[in-house]
């Protein structure tokens, strides 16, 4: 975590609240920046898992991830899971849309169903009510902090969260 004064690492992951009224439930291990730009909020995950609820007030947000972009149409909640196997979306409410990294068009990805893009396939499978509880416990687990509304800037970079240095890392 490299801003403090925006997030507090918490036990079991991180959540906030963005000046547009998102919530971002953030993975221990996680790696991703949040960027505000003029055309709104952008994320890009690296590694790890978050998920993203999106008021009905605020822009589509776009995910970026290696293995593609997601965007996430509002109202949305959303939890993006990037793992050396490939890149996992579950839709839990309203939509989202997926471009490929490697082209390909883009795929419409409805309510309460789970995407998974690996070096080679790319399937969407419903998920059952019983399994979606499960599949976000750890998001609903994590703290909450909401930072005053003049601590998110208006444009440019806001926040990078990435895993603590261990010993195999470089310290910043």
């Amino acid at each position: 975590i490299r801003d403090s004064r925006i997030i507090t690492q918490l036990i079991g992951g991180v959540r906030l609240r963005l000046a547009d009224g998102a919530t971002l439930a953030i993975d221990i291990g996680t790696d991703l920046t949040v960027s505000a730009l003029e055309a709104g909020r952008v994320l890009t995950v690296r590694s790890g898992r978050a998920l993203l609820l999106t008021p009905p007030e605020a822009k589509p947000y776009p995910v970026r991830t290696p293995q593609g972009q997601v965007s996430v149409n509002v109202p949305a909640e959303v939890q993006v899971t990037l793992s050396p196997a490939g890149l996992e979306v579950l839709v839990l409410s309203g939509s989202a849309e997926l471009m490929p990294a490697g082209g390909g068009p883009a795929r419409t990805l409805p309510r309460r169903t789970l995407t998974r893009i690996t070096k080679t396939t790319l399937t969407t499978e419903p998920v059952p009510d019983e399994n979606l509880v499960q599949q976000v416990l750890w998001a609903k687990l994590v703290g909450v902090l909401v930072p005053p509304a003049d601590a998110l800037p208006p444009t440019g970079p806001v926040l990078n969260v990435a895993p603590r240095p261990g010993p195999e890392r470089e310290k910043d």
